[in-house]
């Protein structure tokens, strides 16, 4: 589902063979002046040759900390990989252009013509309002009964600013323009408290596809002054819901219901929807291979290189009118509940990153405010989504448009991993001492790690705050549980070199 994405990595440690060669003083590659420390740079290794390594090739340990009350701890079989070099490569961020930004929508259109968006008539306030009356979908969730009456009365106000009818098509031209609002959503929307983005540049363009409107296009450029990225999206149909996001929901509800804070049944209602919609995903007949190949033709036609497969997800993808037309009204969640499944096609959702020496680049993960040696990227990863079913591409969104400055240096060290071991635990612990639980609670938190990989990820260029430095970097997933009952998935991503911490992007 758009925007709906809880990113979960998954993988294996990488293990290697031989030596990653000392640099010596008189001929490092950069020197600490210039951002990185001549203690962390390697020469480069040749073709085919590998580093050794003290990463186990079976992780486990156990720790526990404030009276035994938490208790991290991994029992990870990581596997044996070879690595080769480890480069650090200055990124900057990309101005789409007019001519490619024609380029992207001349492909998914196929000389279809553009409209300009139209405003969310009256009639889809008036729905999520009497889905909340009726308790139905999402709103029958007790979770959410604090937050119902400001949707409620954010709805409301949106609906009084909707039109009654849907005016007369627009047509409309490519190119890049003040950012078109819906009064009417912005007020419904105020209940999530978000800070409006800057509009007032001329950096952004939207449209509907064909007079039946079956396809939407939103793009932006990326403008030094109000600090955003390139992007480019365009979707064929209504929406689409991930399996990852399935079990996300399902997991929350099961643990409200642990804790008896599911008063209505929503926990077994919701139960039997996930399963509805795994079955409609397991009737797919194009198989995972076959589909992430039709995805990376979509960027050998698109002329995308440097890209890799990050992870795919099994999807159910609706056309126009098969689910909810509400744009984002209301309980996100909601949606899950108004897809007809019936008329939903089974797919797979393919995510693509930057690919350094074969290894894939990750968004962030948290840093805990205690955490003096952390630092945050200037601008998020860059990423490609595809949407694939039976009929072929229904989703296309690359963010985070990025263009490559310079090689920093050829290859870095990789800090010893019982360092990057620290390193996570004390995150973690920040992470709960957050939580302040009381003296008097004996209340049991787990925090097992499930995933741990090393891959690349953004930190903030030496001397050029506007710029991004891809960097090797260790991603772990982490599973909170309290009281034996899971609550969430914890992202941490800690620089491979030297330790630090890498927070969440602006």
């Amino acid at each position: 589902m758009k925007k709906y994405i809880l990113a979960i990595m998954a993988g294996a440690l990488c293990i290697t063979l031989s030596g990653c060669q000392e640099t010596p003083e008189e001929s490092a590659v950069v020197s600490k002046v210039d951002g990185i420390s001549e203690a962390v740079v390697c020469e480069p290794l040749k073709e085919g040759e590998t580093r050794e390594t003290d990463v186990p090739a079976h992780w486990e340990f156990e720790e526990k900390k404030s009276n035994d009350r938490v208790i991290i701890q991994a029992d990870l079989k990581l596997g044996e990989q070879s690595i080769g070099n480890l480069p650090v490569i200055e990124m900057k961020s990309h101005e789409l252009t007019q001519e490619e930004l024609k380029g992207l929508i001349d492909y998914f259109t196929n000389g279809e013509e553009l409209y300009t968006p139209q405003m969310v008539k009256k009639d889809v306030y008036q729905t999520v309002l009497d889905r909340i009356s009726n308790k139905e979908g999402s709103y029958l969730q007790s979770a959410y009964s604090t937050s119902i009456a400001g949707i409620q009365k954010a709805t409301r106000e949106g609906m009084e600013l909707a039109p009654e009818e849907t005016p007369a098509p627009e047509k409309a031209e490519i190119g890049f323009y003040k950012k078109s609002e819906d009064p009417g959503v912005e007020a419904a929307r105020s209940w999530l408290s978000a800070e409006p983005e800057s509009t007032d540049t001329e950096d952004y363009f939207a449209a509907d596809v064909g007079e039946g409107r079956t396809a939407h296009i939103e793009a932006e450029r990326y403008n030094q002054e109000i600090d955003n990225d390139s992007s480019f999206l365009w979707m064929e149909g209504s929406d689409f819901i991930e399996e990852e996001t399935i079990e996300t929901e399902e997991m929350q509800s099961e643990y409200y219901s642990s804790f008896g804070m599911d008063t209505n049944g929503y926990a077994e209602k919701f139960h039997e929807l996930a399963d509805a919609y795994r079955k409609c995903m397991d009737e797919i007949t194009l198989t995972e291979e076959e589909g992430k190949e039709q995805a990376e033709q979509v960027l050998e036609d698109l002329g995308i290189d440097g890209m890799g497969i990050v992870d795919s997800d099994r999807t159910v993808w609706f056309p126009k009118g098969a689910c909810s037309e509400s744009d984002g009204l209301g309980l996100g969640s909601d949606v899950l509940w108004q897809g007809e499944l019936d008329k939903g096609l089974p797919g797979y959702l393919y995510s693509f990153s930057r690919s350094v020496e074969g290894l894939t680049s990750v968004s962030e993960g948290m840093a805990a405010e205690e955490t003096v040696d952390s630092y945050v990227p200037p601008f998020q990863i860059e990423t490609i989504a595809i949407l694939i079913t039976e009929e072929g591409v229904k989703y296309f969104e690359w963010d985070g448009m990025a263009e490559e400055v310079r090689t920093v240096t050829e290859n870095t060290k990789l800090l010893p991993f019982e360092k990057i071991q620290e390193k996570l635990t004390d995150q973690i612990f920040y992470w709960y001492s957050g939580k302040g639980q009381s003296a008097n609670d004996t209340t049991i938190l787990e925090y097992d790690v499930i995933n741990a990989k090393l891959q690349y990820t953004y930190i903030t260029a030496y001397q050029e705050p506007k710029h991004a430095w891809l960097v090797p970097a260790w991603i772990f997933t982490v599973q909170e549980s309290l009281g034996g009952n899971p609550l969430q998935e914890l992202s941490y991503v800690i620089n491979a070199y030297d330790g630090s911490v890498i927070g969440e992007a602006y």
